[in-house]
């Protein structure tokens, strides 16, 4: 399909998000299920995320290197799995778009 991700859109991921070092702190492919949000809501996904992957295709894949700024930022996550002040990298298949 040509759909692209583009404000409102509901879209499907697989994604593997480690560190540098390349420990994995989530992993969908693991999980039975496949996060869907909505591409433009807030506090859907972290902002450089939504950033990223922004007018991409449905079955594109993409590697997405976030300074901490752009992810989790000086607090870290929310469940803590992500210390303060710490890059991320996600692998993420985009499964499906709906527009």
């Amino acid at each position: 399909s040509n759909n692209r991700v583009r404000y409102g859109s509901e879209i499907s991921i697989h994604y593997k998000g480690y560190f540098m070092d390349g420990y994995v702190f989530d992993n969908t492919y693991q999980k039975s299920i496949t996060p869907t949000f909505t591409f433009g809501r807030e506090y859907q996904i972290i902002e450089g995320f939504q950033t990223a992957l922004s007018g991409r295709k449905e079955g594109e894949r993409v590697k997405i290197i976030l300074p901490s700024h752009h992810a989790f930022g000086e607090k870290g996550s929310l469940a803590g799995i992500v210390p303060p002040y710490t890059a991320v990298i996600y692998d993420v298949n985009i499964i499906k778009v709906i527009n």
